[in-house]
């Protein structure tokens, strides 16, 4: 009886340890988050509009890569990304509108279609390099 319940405490320890780590790799990915988008931030506060939401795209791309190596789901990477960009557009003195933030969530979803069109090409590429065809 006490080799189960060891069991089960160990399945509950391994549980506990793997939420742990996760929760450090998400709170690392982003304070890289933030330590990307603070360079950023001096160069948004005398731009236009355009140029803005061009910085905050690039904002958006270093936060992904750092958001990627989290461990997190895809809808955490996201959202993290997200609250990443609208507080660098914030800091900026940035008016965080929905359409801004439409934009920016737009341009996240684009980045990953293209990011796993690519990946999926080169899976199916990979998969076919060793056939011959009649």
């Amino acid at each position: 009886m006490t080799v189960l319940a060891s069991a089960g405490s160990l399945d509950w320890w391994s549980s506990l340890m793997g939420l742990i780590v996760t929760g450090i790799s998400v709170v690392v990915g982003i304070i890289g988050i933030v330590s990307s988008i603070k360079s950023l931030v001096s160069k948004m506060k005398s731009n236009t509009a355009s140029q803005n939401l061009s910085l905050l795209k690039s904002a958006a791309e270093a936060a992904m890569k750092s958001a990627e190596s989290s461990g997190a789901s895809g809808a955490d990477k996201k959202t993290a990304v997200l609250a990443a960009v609208k507080a660098a557009a914030v800091s900026a003195g940035i008016d965080w509108t929905d359409e801004l933030s439409k934009s920016i969530s737009d341009f996240i979803d684009e980045s990953i279609s293209f990011a796993n069109s690519i990946k999926d090409a080169s899976d199916t590429s990979v998969g076919t390099a060793g056939s011959t065809s009649k």
